[in-house]
């Protein structure tokens, strides 16, 4: 009976570690909507970083593959950026083109850097980033699609509910080209 009484305790406290550790969790990556945000501490600069992400799942016409997609917004060395990856191979610079919609708002090709992967897709040029999160910040619904020769078209839907505070945290120590700043500049 003692054996049974140290693997029942054994038992207990390890659900309590387990509920303990999946309350900061929870703190830790709370949601706006779907976006993922987690709040960490870049372990070189010791600044405090955002990890903020919203999933769908995206489809290949070629090949009528389903997979994961994220659309991420970034801050990579106070430049904001935004990135989309997927599970499989979409296309490359050469071979293909990145467009967006949001809501109704009739969309068009963005220029776009494919990385060496094959997978992922970012946009970095200021004013397009600025473009973006202008309308992603008043939309409900984005529209991606990338057309590329080798792999085909890839589509992904994204519910963009929660938005304002996706974008604050992702871009609060990164500045983002706003027509409010441009005329600051002049």
């Amino acid at each position: 009976m003692r054996v049974g009484r140290r693997a029942v305790s054994a038992v207990i406290s390890s659900v309590v570690v387990v509920a303990c550790a999946m309350a900061g969790a929870a703190i830790a990556e709370p949601f706006a909507g779907k976006w993922s945000i987690a709040e960490r501490t870049d372990p070189i600069t010791g600044r405090p970083a955002a990890r903020v992400f919203l999933e769908t799942t995206a489809y290949n016409g070629r090949t009528h593959r389903k997979g994961p997609a994220i659309v991420q917004l970034v801050c990579n060395n106070n430049q904001a950026a935004v990135r989309f990856a997927y599970w499989y191979r979409i296309g490359s610079n050469s071979t293909a083109s990145l467009q967006y919609r949001f809501d109704k708002t009739p969309g068009g090709t963005v220029e776009a850097r494919f990385l060496p992967d094959f997978k992922t897709v970012v946009i970095e040029e200021k004013a397009a980033v600025a473009a973006f999160v202008q309308m992603l910040e008043r939309s409900s619904y984005l529209y991606v699609r990338v057309l590329s020769l080798p792999f085909g078209h890839t589509i992904a839907e994204y519910r963009t509910e929660g938005a304002p505070a996706a974008i604050a945290a992702a871009y609060a120590r990164c500045p983002l080209e706003t027509q409010a700043t441009k005329s600051t500049k002049k």
